[in-house]
């Protein structure tokens, strides 16, 4: 099936013969409609739309998540977009929030452990201890946040050290 050569390559009349594919083959008769409709009565014809219609939004659960939402539910992303770069170290982490949301909660966590937060614009920023320490003080850092939205209510944080030692960012 897969062979590039069209004269060598198998044809769907000679897969349909194979004794393999024939086991509990039933072929299709394609689809029968015993329903008469008449093009000049417009509702007639459209009924059948909207009885089509409503079944296929009853048959969809309320329960469905896409794709986003079922790898947001992972308590930590990172593995989707690891990168291997030790100078500038990045964590992410998934979070089932808004945006808004979760920088409300970065700046709540931020404060409880006296950090300041300086926001950069909607979605980005710095994060430093509330009295600046020395350049050569072994307790000075500076971290970036970013918080990138993958759905509605999902988004993901990635917080990486903008200045400092790696030793002390990896340690906080």
């Amino acid at each position: 099936m897969l062979d590039p050569h069209a004269k060598r390559r198998i044809r769907i009349p000679e897969i349909i013969e194979d004794p393999w594919f024939q086991t509990d083959y039933v072929p299709s008769c394609g689809y029968i409609c015993d329903e008469k409709i008449y093009l000049d009565d417009d509702n007639t014809a459209f009924d059948s739309v909207e009885k089509n219609d409503a079944e296929t939004k009853i048959a969809k659960s309320s329960s469905f998540i896409n794709a986003f939402q079922l790898i947001a539910m992972s308590h930590d992303l990172s593995g989707l977009f690891e990168e291997k770069d030790d100078e500038k170290k990045k964590t992410r982490l998934g979070s089932k929030h808004t945006v808004k949301e979760t920088i409300k909660k970065i700046e709540a966590a931020a404060m409880g452990v006296r950090l300041s937060v300086v926001r950069t614009n909607n979605f980005k920023m710095k994060i430093h201890p509330t009295q600046k320490m020395t350049r050569c003080s072994r307790s000075y850092y500076d971290l970036s946040a970013e918080v990138i939205e993958v759905a509605p209510t999902n988004c993901v944080v990635e917080i990486s050290k903008s200045a400092g030692e790696l030793t002390i960012y990896k340690e906080a």
